[in-house]
């Protein structure tokens, strides 16, 4: 058996998981819904480190997630005519694939294509298929199952 102790686990362990992740951030520039699709365009507002260049940036799968999740998180609002987010959301399996680095922080766009929503009494069950790409040919493919409560 082998226990680590604080300070061998920050030895060996990701400064950005740990402490990065935490100063990223970023903000949706618009949202367009057509039909079962919708689009995102997405642009980095703090980047880590903040000295980091943006030459240096690529997205994060965790970024990834959470950009596809909010898309769905509208998408979801808009499909059941809720003007304001007063359901909670549970994702309940994810699939993520890093196909090539996305790595201009300034113009990151989801796509989402919607195979499956539907309300069963109060809750709403939806299934999002997303393409997250950036002018460079970067791409990131993921696919969430998630529902409103």
């Amino acid at each position: 058996m082998i226990k680590l102790n604080t300070h061998d686990i920050k030895n060996i362990s990701s400064d950005y998981i740990r402490e990065g992740r935490h100063y990223e951030s970023w903000k949706i520039n618009d949202v367009i819904i057509e039909d079962k699709k919708a689009t995102m365009n997405v642009s980095m507002t703090a980047l880590y480190p903040s000295d980091t260049s943006k030459e240096n940036f690529h997205l994060s799968i965790y970024l990834a997630e959470e950009m596809a999740s909010q898309l769905m998180i509208i998408y979801g609002h808009v499909w059941a005519e809720l003007k304001e987010k007063k359901k909670e959301v549970w994702m309940l399996e994810s699939h993520t694939k890093s196909i090539k680095a996305v790595t201009n922080p300034d113009r990151i766009k989801v796509e989402m294509e919607v195979p499956s929503m539907r309300k069963r009494g109060k809750m709403i069950y939806g299934v999002g298929k997303y393409h997250i790409t950036d002018e460079s040919g970067g791409l990131i493919e993921l696919e969430q199952k998630g529902v409103l409560t």
